[in-house]
């Protein structure tokens, strides 16, 4: 079991480092961070309901996505 978990654990640490190094680079990575779930897809669904509930999903879907009449137009 200890192997295992010392794999997760340094998978899991090694994904912070290099979520933190990317929001630190790119400025609206911080609203992808918010927008995207980071393991579980499931984990966006829920996140893009939250933010339709509680508004402000268009202007982030805006930052993250681009526009957001062409991403309408693409799907």
């Amino acid at each position: 079991m200890l192997p295992a978990i010392s794999v997760c654990s340094l998978f899991y640490s090694s994904t912070l480092l290099s979520e933190y190094l990317s929001a630190q680079k790119y400025p609206a990575y911080k609203a992808y961070q918010k927008r995207v779930g980071m393991f579980m897809p499931v984990e966006t669904m829920l996140r893009g309901l939250w933010f339709t509930v509680s508004g402000g999903k268009a202007e982030l879907d805006d930052i993250v996505y681009g526009d957001t009449e062409s991403v309408k137009k693409v799907q």
